[in-house]
């Protein structure tokens, strides 16, 4: 089955064979934002394809992570400045990073994860490194991907600034994109990582675990409720990345383990809608992505091309934006 057409109209088409005979998506069109809307943008790795493509089409997004300033030398924040996108990979990573814009989840220096006699090095060829060096210390926020210092005092300084970036995006926006990766997370007894934690650290009290739909629905609302105490004008629309996991560390098989990872989300999220009809909304982008199949996908079969992401993004803006046909 190979994805021919998708189309945007008044209804979604209720028929098996209605797809079988024409490759047809269907979505149904809503007038959610105009291209005078702020949109927000938050989540996975797809979340910045999808932030790319309306970039090129002169939205106006948040967060403004090109306003964040920080020492490379000795200071890596996700992929900024290269790529103004930061990678949120669950729902209660997402729900930590919003409660700390609001500053209801307040993190501490002993918060950091210390990694002594290592030092941060970044090379003329701009790959990082995690040198030994006796004496030094590395401190990492690992609520946020790929967040880590020589300095605390920095790293302080810099995660505070992002937390003011995000509440002005929030704040500040007509829409919420939020796009959810996965239902795999690794927890402890206070937070959820946003990144399997082990590959610094060696040993770690973060153990992996799979949300199920039932957990998955109790971050959903309670994200919502955040978002709307913080911006109760704003709409959201949540879609599924279609990127595959990297791996599993549960005992299944990955393909088993990403099919039930993403069918966790796509449960909750419609038991939600369900609860909250007004002003929440879902994109089909794994949907699309799968039906178009592998040719859809970089040479990693997990990624997806350029060109897949912006048959979404157009898409998505014949859904939802005002003035634009399907």
């Amino acid at each position: 089955m190979k994805l021919k057409s998708i189309k945007v109209g008044e209804m979604n088409n209720p028929k098996w064979s209605h797809l079988v005979s024409n490759m047809e998506l269907t979505i149904k069109k809503k007038d959610v934002f105009s291209s005078f809307d702020s949109i927000y943008t938050i989540g996975s790795c797809f979340a910045e394809e999808i932030r790319k493509s309306l970039s090129s089409k002169n939205f106006n997004l948040f967060p403004k992570f090109e306003k964040l300033k920080f020492d490379k030398l000795i200071t890596n924040i996700d992929t900024l400045p290269n790529r103004s996108h930061m990678n949120f990979y669950n729902l209660p990573a997402i729900l930590q990073e919003f409660r700390r814009s609001e500053n209801s989840l307040k993190i501490v220096p002993s918060d950091f994860i210390i990694v002594k006699d290592t030092t941060f090095k970044m090379l003329e060829t701009g790959q990082m490194r995690f040198v030994k060096q006796k004496g030094q210390t590395v401190y990492h926020d690992i609520l946020r991907r790929w967040n880590w210092s020589n300095s605390l005092d920095e790293l302080i300084e810099v995660s505070q600034k992002i937390s003011e970036l995000t509440f002005q995006g929030i704040t500040q926006s007509n829409v919420a994109v939020i796009t959810l990766g996965m239902s795999e997370v690794f927890m402890n007894h206070k937070f959820v990582a946003n990144e399997m934690p082990a590959h610094l650290h060696g040993k770690t009290n973060y153990i992996p675990k799979l949300l199920t739909s039932s957990q998955n629905l109790y971050y959903l609302r309670e994200i919502t409720n955040c978002l709307r105490a913080l911006n109760n004008k704003l709409k959201i629309i949540f879609t599924i990345s279609p990127v595959a996991l990297i791996r599993t560390f549960l005992n299944n098989d990955i393909y088993t383990a990403n099919l039930v990872s993403k069918s966790n989300l796509i449960s909750a999220l419609f038991e939600f809608m369900s609860e909250n009809p007004k002003d929440i909304h879902y994109f089909p982008s794994y949907e699309i992505v799968n039906m178009l199949g592998w040719d859809a996908f970089e040479d990693d079969k997990r990624h997806v091309k350029g060109a897949t992401a912006n048959i979404i993004v157009n898409s998505f803006q014949a859904s939802y934006q005002k003035n634009v046909g399907g």
